[in-house]
């Protein structure tokens, strides 16, 4: 099977979840590359990358779901007050 095919099959879960690019999350998050990569990609709870040959891509309800447990915990701790 090719690259453009597998990435056709998992373009969508059945549930209507998508995969995300990189740049998509960072726009939709507000945050630069530097930060992307050197921030989330290395945080343990961030979701495991799709790999479609060169390409990589995140599931969006991974990546939502990851922004809510750290919104989360920040609420719980108390964080975001300062």
């Amino acid at each position: 099977m090719n690259i453009a095919k597998l990435q056709a099959l998992l373009e969508r879960r059945p549930n209507g979840d998508r995969l995300m690019s990189a740049r998509e999350i960072q726009s939709e998050a507000g945050v630069g590359e530097t930060f992307f990569y050197a921030t989330l990609v290395t945080d343990p709870g961030w979701p495991a990358a799709v790999r479609l040959g060169r390409c990589v891509r995140w599931w969006r309800s991974e990546v939502l779901a990851f922004f809510e447990t750290k919104r989360n915990r920040r609420t719980r701790t108390g964080d975001d007050e300062q």
